[in-house]
């Protein structure tokens, strides 16, 4: 108890907190990770018989266009068993009308509606959308560990890292290391991408 209290004193339990998942947020985490352990099952065909295993014309890349546009909960059984202890959905607790109320003087703490045109976009426990295409090792989620066009091994992504961001501090003439963490800050406020270490696993020490 003593040690757990130190550790409260301690700026990385602030910001462990801070990066932490809202319960919403694990809700849907973990349904994600069940639905992408069965969809692995499915491609792998463990312990299916022939009529059961998916179609072979279905490969890889054919797959990863189509899954993010299925709602595989709706094909397969009863997964709330595997989520842990239950809890009041997210559309409880985030509603989403539609029509969006534009005679509003106020925008929802959500998200939702504030874009009467994109009633989506900035939504709250909404998925961030890639800028490119997924590219994973075997094809599913793999990290990638060979270059796409040589093969060559890749570097380790703490090597990378490094390299790009040098431990020098780089001195501006004009502002301060505080414009840079107001700005962070802000940004905190508007985004938010909890930190998860794994399967229903906290970020936090």
């Amino acid at each position: 108890m003593v040690i757990k209290n130190q550790k409260r004193n301690l700026a990385i339990y602030a910001h462990s907190n801070l990066m932490a998942p809202k319960k919403e947020s694990l809700e849907i985490s973990h349904r994600a990770e069940v639905l992408r352990e069965t969809t692995k099952v499915l491609l792998r065909g463990d312990g299916l018989s022939e009529t059961e295993r998916l179609p072979s014309e279905l490969d890889l890349a054919t797959l990863q266009r189509l899954l993010p546009e299925i709602d595989i909960s709706q094909f397969i059984g009863n997964i709330t068993d595997y989520l842990g202890e239950e809890k009041p959905s997210i559309e409880e607790c985030l509603p989403r009308p539609l029509p969006c109320d534009h005679t509003t003087k106020y925008r929802t703490f959500s998200g939702w509606c504030n874009n009467l045109k994109f009633p989506h976009y900035g939504n709250a426990f909404a998925p961030m959308r890639r800028l490119l295409d997924p590219v994973y090792e075997d094809g599913f989620d793999s990290p990638r560990i060979f270059g796409r066009n040589n093969r060559r091994k890749l570097p380790s992504a703490r090597k990378v890292s490094n390299i790009v961001h040098a431990e020098a501090p780089v001195f501006h003439a004009k502002y301060t290391h505080m414009l840079m963490q107001m700005g962070q800050i802000i940004d905190h406020d508007f985004a938010h991408s909890p930190v998860s270490r794994g399967f229903k696993i906290n970020f936090k020490i």
